[in-house]
């Protein structure tokens, strides 16, 4: 049986796996500990610059082939509208690893919500290719997940812009993701600084949802 298909057979038999992450929250806000701003306030410097350093660290434990490191501060990045970081913990989920159980409707929902909107176009066509392997008679059920995670998680929620274009020199297109409220502080141009010295996007494989193991030292 493929891989995939093993997914979707999985999701069937799982029962009430769509459990609360109120265990995961806690984890995240050891990791970004500034204030969330307020439904319709600009977000704080503070909690972008913490927010971009948890992306960046977890997409180098992910690359590195260390998911249960990573996946805390995936989360941190996930939850906050980044869509690399929605995708590799959709892809922890889906396949159990990083010391987590595999949880189809976590995955589903990560999925889904990476591939809302303006995104990288791997991330579209496997969420598609997952999407299509649901037997409609539950797809109501996973449609009703995929949505609470597009609203709790979307871009427009949580004040996040994505930019697609193509990377200096390659045809592969390049996906860039940042908070739209950037310009909006007085140190603006120190900042633009700080999140280039990150791991500011991750690497991704065309067509393929593997992780990238790379030569990069610690994390």
């Amino acid at each position: 049986m493929k891989p995939r298909r093993l997914f979707v057979f999985l999701a069937l038999s799982s029962g009430g796996a769509f459990a609360s992450d109120s265990h995961r929250d806690d984890v995240e806000e050891v990791i970004v500990t500034s204030k969330p701003p307020e439904h319709g306030l600009s977000v704080p410097m503070e909690y972008m610059q913490h927010t971009y350093s948890a992306r960046g660290k977890g997409s180098c434990l992910y690359k590195h082939g260390r998911y249960e490191e990573a996946l805390p501060y995936l989360l941190a990045a996930a939850k906050r509208g980044f869509k690399f970081a929605q995708a590799r913990v959709g892809y922890i989920y889906e396949r159990g690893i990083g010391g987590v159980d595999r949880d189809p409707y976590e995955a589903v929902g990560w999925y889904a919500v990476a591939a809302d909107g303006r995104t990288h176009p791997s991330i579209r066509q496997y969420f598609d290719d997952v999407w299509k392997r649901i037997p409609e008679k539950h797809l109501p059920r996973f449609e009703a997940v995929a949505q609470e995670y597009r609203t709790r998680y979307g871009t427009k929620a949580n004040r996040v812009i994505c930019e697609l274009d193509r990377a200096v020199g390659s045809h592969l297109p390049k996906l860039t993701c940042r908070f739209s409220d950037e310009a909006l502080h007085h140190n603006y141009f120190d900042f633009i600084e700080f999140i280039r010295g990150e791991v500011f996007i991750p690497q991704w494989v065309p067509n393929s949802m593997e992780p990238v193991k790379s030569n990069m030292g610690s994390c």
